[in-house]
């Protein structure tokens, strides 16, 4: 059960992670740039 995940889920991972690694991103950009 555990291991199968439907679409949905799949996709709201998928865009939790790239948003949340956008984030880092983000936050390390400012602080070169301080």
């Amino acid at each position: 059960m555990g291991t199968f995940l439907s679409p949905v889920n799949y996709w709201e991972a998928l865009i939790r992670f790239i948003f949340v690694r956008q984030v880092n991103l983000e936050e390390q950009y400012f602080k070169d740039i301080q």
